[in-house]
């Protein structure tokens, strides 16, 4: 792995909760989606200080957004991934 390829490891976010993809993506970009198995997907986003900080509420409960926003986003997300099967 050369300098670059390590530096953007590093600052990329990856994660397969299904909560946490769709509560993030409602404020962050999804940059890649990548295939771990046969029956999982990552997400990836850029990793920032606000990503992190998102992350540090959802896990605390402290994470707020409206449920209408959510719902909505959960279909986005669950198209994106019957989409990334075809």
């Amino acid at each position: 792995m050369n300098e670059n390829e390590i530096k953007m490891k590093w600052e990329l976010y990856e994660t397969c909760d299904f909560g946490l993809i769709v509560f993030l993506s409602l404020a962050f970009p999804i940059i890649e989606i990548k295939r771990a198995d046969s029956k999982r997907l990552f997400f990836v986003f850029d990793k920032s200080p606000e990503l992190i900080d998102c992350i540090d509420n959802y896990w605390r409960g402290d994470a707020r957004v409206d449920p209408n926003r959510f719902l909505a986003q959960t279909r986005v997300i669950k198209a994106k991934i019957s989409d990334y099967g075809n």
